[in-house]
Parts: C-alpha cells; sequence; structure tokens
C-alpha cells in the first residue's frame, strides 16, 4: 500500500517518478501515450482530468492515488496523454481520490567556497485540498471489464513567495455529468482507436 500521506520518502519517490513523466510528455506533446493492454476479459480503467488555473498557465498533478474502498489500497496513475489521467487494470469494486499533488522545481541557489561551488535546488510540493464533499463525489463504482470516468477536476492556483514554486490551490470542484462522460468516451475512441480497451467501453 502506498502509504503516501504518512511517508514522505514514499512520496518524494513518486514525485520524482511522475516529474521525469510529465517533462517527458510536455517534450512530445502531441504523441499520444500507449497504454498497457488489459490483462484479461476483467480489466477495467477508470479515466479522470485534474488541472489547476492560475496566471501563469494550467498545472497538472504529477502525483494522483486514489483508493479502493474495499482494502484501502491505493493506486497511481497508470498514464497521462496531457490532458486526461488513466488508471489501468483495476480490479472491480468502488473507487475514491485520495491524493494529487504538484511538484514544481524552485530556483538555484549557488554558493561558492574557495574551489567549490555548489548549487541547490529548490523544489515545492502543494497539494490540492480534498474535503470530504469532494472524496464523495468521486466515488465510482467500476464493473469487471469496463472503463468508467471518475470526473472532471479544476482548482484554482495561486503562485507563493515562499517557498519558490508553491501554489496556494483552491476553489476545487468535481464534476461528472452524462455529457462529460459521452465526451470522454468520443475522445477516447478518437485518440486511441487502436487500443484493445475500445472493447470495453459499455
Amino acid at each position: 500500500m502506498l502509504t503516501i500521506l504518512k511517508n514522505h520518502h514514499t512520496l518524494t519517490r513518486i514525485i520524482t517518478r511522475c516529474s521525469l513523466f510529465a517533462g517527458l510528455i510536455s517534450v512530445i506533446s502531441g504523441c499520444m501515450t500507449a497504454l498497457p493492454k488489459p490483462s484479461n476479459n476483467d480489466s477495467s480503467m477508470i479515466i479522470m482530468s485534474i488541472e489547476a488555473e492560475r496566471n501563469l498557465g494550467t498545472n497538472k498533478p504529477d502525483v494522483l492515488v486514489i483508493s479502493r474502498q474495499s482494502d484501502g489500497k491505493e493506486f497511481q496513475f497508470t498514464d497521462s496523454d496531457g490532458k486526461y489521467f488513466f488508471f489501468t487494470n483495476l480490479e472491480q469494486g468502488v473507487y475514491q481520490l485520495k491524493v494529487a499533488a504538484i511538484n514544481i522545481q524552485g530556483g538555484g541557489v549557488t554558493s561558492n567556497s574557495g574551489n567549490l561551488t555548489t548549487t541547490i535546488t529548490t523544489s515545492a510540493t502543494s497539494f490540492f485540498p480534498f474535503d470530504n464533499k469532494i472524496i464523495q463525489a468521486s466515488t465510482t463504482r467500476l464493473n469487471a471489464g469496463e472503463i468508467a470516468f471518475m470526473g472532471n477536476i479544476t482548482a484554482e492556483g495561486t503562485s507563493k513567495m515562499f517557498p519558490p514554486g508553491a501554489i496556494e490551490i483552491t476553489d476545487v470542484k468535481l464534476t461528472r455529468s452524462e455529457q462529460e462522460k459521452r465526451e470522454i468516451y468520443a475522445y477516447f475512441r478518437k485518440e486511441f482507436k487502436d487500443s484493445p480497451w475500445l472493447s470495453y467501453i459499455k
């Protein structure tokens, strides 16, 4: 189980891995990710979108975790195409949001001591403040062999002076209408037209 809120080292490890992945996505923007193939006919997937709007642009989380109600097991997103996040090869069950965080590299501080020059690069982790209302609204019942839509999450982000790169995230909203559900399925059929997951859309 990922003890993300209690284990700082686990969170750091996941953020580092996902930050590298997010950077790669930005470099090759326009190229679609290759989703892992379904493990079996009962494999399922959850799709969602989440972002924080701020004056310097839009930020998407580097860490995005959902949990299964039956046993509390936590799952980090498998892939992202820059628009949506995908949790693939899940078992059937009831899932909810757990945690989302943005990690931004701040500026570097350079110090000189004799012949040694040291540069320290700072980074800041900013969490989406999910209250109980948002968590309950995200509740998604996932059946075997299907793709489910957890929702679109939007928030407001304000850059903070300290620590460098930190964002104050507020006004979190989750929407999940039938229209949004149809749109995400249409998007998936278009962008992943060769994926074996297509047959899992009910």
